[in-house]
């Protein structure tokens, strides 16, 4: 089914998309091909993502960080990834990725309930000082229960306005 819909992804059909959620595809091959789809630079018009229950941990982080680029989604303003195991190293693709090639204008990056650890605060704090995503708002880590209270509090500190880790 994902491969199905991947194709549709691919095919410029879906072009005028603004929104897409896709939720409970934990066979991390379909996560892949899903990336695949969205790969295709044929959707740029998709402003939000939202990718629950989605495998991402290490491999799919890394096919997705190819993905998450302005040259492919042009638009995206918000990209949620919440419950995917999404791990530091998944994390770091992503935000080496965004810091070696323009990124889109995300707004909102909301990647709670997965498995990151006090290991990316150093790459989320050069990311967010690199102001390579200048219009970016908030981002959401709660319930990253990896994440201890030193991490929490140095990402807390030095950009209060937009790290959110709500209440703990």
């Amino acid at each position: 089914a994902v491969k199905v819909f991947s194709t549709a992804l691919s095919s410029g059909n879906l072009r005028r998309l603004e929104e897409l959620c896709v939720r409970t595809v934990r066979a991390p091959e379909a996560t892949l091909a899903l990336c695949e789809g969205l790969n295709s630079g044929k959707m740029s018009s998709l402003r939000k993502l939202q990718l629950h229950e989605v495998s991402l941990e290490t491999e799919g982080a890394k096919a997705l960080s190819e993905v998450v680029l302005a040259e492919k989604l042009p638009c995206l303003r918000t990209l949620v990834a919440t419950s995917t195991r999404l791990t530091d190293a998944g994390f770091q693709a992503l935000a080496e990725a965004w810091m070696s090639q323009p990124p889109p204008p995300l707004e909102r990056l909301h990647i709670q309930y997965n498995n990151l650890t006090g290991g990316v605060t150093d790459i989320l704090l050069k990311l967010l000082e690199s102001d390579c995503l200048p219009a970016l708002e908030n981002v959401k880590l709660y319930s990253n229960y990896g994440m201890d209270e030193h991490a929490r509090s140095l990402l807390s500190v030095a950009f209060p306005e937009v790290i959110d880790f709500g209440s703990w």
